[in-house]
């Protein structure tokens, strides 16, 4: 059987991160609840970070070289957005090194997310 990359969201409901995709050669189905039906869905990026957690759509990681910014995706690519640029400006996304993220993963913590810590975006 060929190795199939892992595809994983994870949803934030009630307090807790939710996961789901093709995650070890299965696929796990979303939340069900009717509650959860219009949760924002956050993409693996397929990295990790220094200290070998996985990095998702709205982790805010911490650089040596580039300061606290957080994780999107934007155009089809995963971008880094520092945490004092607003939301709405076009020019606040910067891809990793050029748009390559693994370049800089070796460098980067995770230190929160957009839900749990969202004050750390201030």
């Amino acid at each position: 059987m060929q190795n199939m990359k892992t595809i994983k969201y994870r949803q934030y409901f009630k307090g807790e991160f939710y996961f789901w995709g093709y995650i070890d050669g299965h696929f796990q189905t979303p939340l069900s609840n009717a509650d959860a039906c219009n949760l924002e869905s956050q993409q693996f990026t397929g990295l990790t970070d220094k200290n070998n957690k996985e990095i998702y759509e709205g982790d805010i990681l911490k650089s040596e070289y580039n300061g606290e910014h957080s994780v999107i995706f934007r155009d089809g690519t995963f971008c880094i957005k520092h945490v004092n640029e607003a939301d709405g400006s076009r020019g606040c996304c910067k891809p990793w090194r050029g748009g390559n993220l693994s370049e800089q993963c070796n460098s980067e913590e995770v230190i929160g997310n957009i839900y749990e810590t969202p004050e750390l975006l201030n």
